[in-house]
């Protein structure tokens, strides 16, 4: 693996947790606009089904955290590695 290749994976998890930020903030707005619906019923449901959906969005945005974390720890281990290589020659 190369450091281009980590580079391109670090971004793509970035890229991704800003789409999930967007994606949170859309979900903010629906949330916000079904609050005031007349039938409370069918407010109460929106609400409860956004609550679900913010908890999987949450759960998503620690996945990607921990991806990130090990993208880190096995850009430390290539370098650590590199540098064992080079201490060989």
């Amino acid at each position: 693996m190369t450091d281009a290749t980590i580079k391109t994976l670090r971004k793509m998890v970035i890229d991704t947790k800003e789409e999930l930020t967007n994606a949170r903030y859309h979900l903010d707005g629906l949330d916000l606009i079904f609050e005031s619906l007349p039938d409370k019923r069918v407010a109460g449901a929106c609400m409860s089904i956004f609550s679900t959906a913010d908890k999987k969005l949450e759960a998503v945005d620690d996945m990607l955290d921990d991806l990130y974390r090990h993208i880190s720890a096995l850009e430390r281990e290539l370098a650590e590695a590199a540098r064992d290589d080079e201490a060989d020659d």
